[in-house]
């Protein structure tokens, strides 16, 4: 996927342009609101599973920007809360997605057509979530490189009209080394590099042998999870793919950042207790924070270098502007002495 471009967003849909006005139905929200007053200044938008992530995410941004909340309010979700819950905070959006790939997928599409009508031009599109990992202990944190489905196959496969499309997903290597750097400043949080494998379910299809079903043996569990360990595979969750596979048809830049709460090398249940749970997606947070606040610094160094480079341009422009004149002054000046 290509590391960044001009308007990403313009590839969407062409028959969007003849809507009048462009409902977000399941976010309660519309192309004829000031979404670009609203909406325009979003650079990020962190997705994650449950509504009360996102509203921990959103808090947590608020402390780590030190964003200011008008005394007398609080944060609250913008737009409808039936399906999903969303809260803005400066330049980020968190945005609860649900479980699983037709949760997500509705949520992108509608989140993206409103950036979109915003003006928005280069988003960054991370999700933060839970996961089994694959040989990699609870609590560390996994950066994905990569995505496979449950067949171990390294495309997106959805049916549209009947028919069977692919769609690449790979991950934007730049920004997951850069995740996996910002690590080494954040004391207790481990992070790590690795191929994400995205199930359609949470029991059989990530095999599993605590579900109320369960057709293959402990023996054939094992050797499965050792044949993904041995391609790549460091994690397993239910949605990564489907944002790899959206984010390179449109050309969106986009990460992952899950934690591990089981190593399903070792067992299924997931037996942590709610504060070591609670623990472990701190440090998904903590990581993605270190990195924006890392590229918003980068960017207001970037605003302070440009008008002294303007400047220096615009002091050599006058320079060569004085040299001329003084040239063409001079020859009449000359003329006239003689």
């Amino acid at each position: 996927m290509s590391g960044s471009s001009a308007n990403p967003l313009r590839h969407l849909n062409p028959h969007i342009v003849d809507l009048q006005v462009d409902y977000y139905y399941h976010l309660g929200l519309n192309s004829g609101m000031d979404v670009k007053k609203e909406f325009g200044d979003v650079k990020y938008v962190l997705l994650c599973g449950s509504p009360l992530r996102a509203q921990m995410i959103a808090e947590f941004a608020v402390e780590a920007l030190n964003v200011p909340i008008p005394f007398g309010t609080k944060l609250t979700p913008i737009g409808k809360t039936e399906r999903y819950s969303m809260f803005k905070v400066g330049p980020i959006i968190s945005v609860s997605h649900g479980m699983g790939r037709p949760s997500l997928s509705i949520l992108l599409h509608e989140v993206t057509k409103l950036l979109s009508a915003a003006g928005v031009a280069d988003p960054l599109y991370v999700r933060i979530g839970t996961c089994g990992g694959l040989g990699v202990s609870a609590g560390s944190v996994v950066v994905s490189t990569g995505c496979v489905d449950a067949a171990l196959r390294p495309y997106q496969e959805q049916i549209v009209l009947g028919n069977i499309i692919r769609r690449e997903c790979s991950m934007d290597k730049q920004i997951a080394d850069a995740l996996v750097a910002a690590a080494d400043d954040i004391e207790g949080v481990a992070a790590l590099q690795g191929i994400t494998m995205t199930t359609d379910d949470f029991y059989e299809g990530q095999g599993r042998v605590d579900g109320a079903i369960c057709e293959y043996t402990i023996d054939d569990k094992f050797k499965f999870l050792q044949k993904a360990h041995e391609a790549g595979v460091r994690n397993i969750e239910m949605e990564v793919q489907y944002l790899a596979a959206f984010c390179n048809k449109l050309n969106i830049r986009c990460a992952t950042i899950c934690c591990v709460v089981v190593n399903r090398l070792e067992t299924d249940q997931v037996k942590s207790t709610p504060q070591m749970l609670e623990d472990f997606q701190m440090n998904a947070l903590k990581l993605i924070f270190s990195y924006i606040k890392k590229q918003e610094q980068n960017a207001k160094d970037a605003e302070i270098k440009e008008p002294a480079t303007k400047k220096r341009r615009l002091s050599v422009d006058e320079s060569e502007q004085d040299s001329h004149h003084f040239t063409v002054g001079t020859e009449p000046h000359t003329h006239l002495v003689r």
